[in-house]
């Protein structure tokens, strides 16, 4: 299971970066956690929005649009979608439904 929640983790990268969306390095933290199998799909999901609420951008934009996270920061918003859709895209890939 940890080689092929690997792949899918690097299959999604891939995928994420045609479209401009690069992980964090703190998301890249929680891909090996859940590659390892630490978490679940949902709790690495979960622990990275509140990582992004807990830790607001220091020079806040006040531009994002309204979001379920309740991220204020652009930039910070970003970053969260890039981790967060990177695990849901692996999860597709390790978990068809």
């Amino acid at each position: 299971m940890i080689e092929k929640r690997r792949q899918a983790i690097k299959h999604a990268i891939a995928n994420n970066a045609l479209s401009g969306f690069n992980p964090s390095d703190y998301g890249y933290s929680v891909f090996e956690q859940w590659i390892d199998g630490h978490w679940t799909t949902d709790e690495a999901v979960a622990l990275v929005i509140q990582h992004y609420r807990d830790n607001p951008h220091p020079e806040n934009d006040n531009a994002a649009r309204v979001n379920r996270m309740d991220l204020t920061d652009s930039r910070q918003l970003h970053m969260a979608e890039a981790d967060i859709t990177t695990l849901r895209i692996a999860q597709l890939e390790v978990e068809p439904f």
